[in-house]
């Protein structure tokens, strides 16, 4: 008997921004490890591409912490370029 199980998965948000109504946003990209390096990342991303076209969005969005090398590479091999640079802020209560 074969066993089915996850070996990854995309989230995607097709509403970004209401500024940006034709912009979707990644808000998970995930592949358990021992998958990795198989295409499964950029298989997501292509799947994810066609819904999107579909619903009429021009635009992709993916935030990465700028120490987190494996997922720029990833990003990055994939078409995404850097577009801006920003601080995140926080306040203690």
């Amino acid at each position: 008997m074969a066993k089915n199980y996850i070996v990854g998965f995309a989230l995607i948000q097709k509403k970004y921004s209401s500024q940006k109504p034709n912009v979707a946003w990644i808000n998970y990209l995930f592949v358990v490890k021992k998958y990795r390096q198989k295409n499964i990342g950029s298989d997501l991303l292509k799947f994810a591409f066609s819904k999107l076209k579909d619903a009429g969005k021009t635009e992709l969005i993916a935030d990465v912490y700028l120490k987190n090398k494996p997922s720029l590479n990833f990003f990055q091999s994939n078409k995404f370029k850097v577009k801006e640079k920003w601080l995140s802020l926080s306040r203690k209560l």
